[in-house]
């Protein structure tokens, strides 16, 4: 499993390490896609963090804390973060895109 930690809430899944980050580029596209920022283009890969995890990984249930995720957050952060899962939770129907 592997987590895209510039996009928050997009990840990619495969049987190996490789097979994961063949679906990082379409994960990407898609995710900004969605978000309203088809123009932005994603710069590629790299893998920050390693974790080998125990747990059985269903339906993107993991026990994996980033290291990016571990530091102190700020107020426009923090109501980024926010806004999109609000918006991720709105029917696919609705037009309205993120804003800030």
């Amino acid at each position: 499993m592997g987590f895209i930690v510039e996009l928050p809430g997009a990840f990619v899944r495969g049987q190996t390490e490789q097979e994961a980050l063949s679906k990082v580029q379409t994960e990407a596209i898609s995710y900004l896609k969605w978000s309203g920022n088809p123009s932005r283009s994603p710069d590629g890969s790299l893998v920050v963090q390693r974790h080998q995890c125990e747990l059985q990984v269903e339906d993107a249930d993991c026990e994996i804390l980033l290291d990016a995720d571990r530091g102190i957050i700020g107020g426009i952060e923090f109501g980024q973060l926010a806004d999109l899962a609000l918006y991720s939770g709105e029917p696919s129907s609705n037009s309205a895109r993120l804003q800030r």
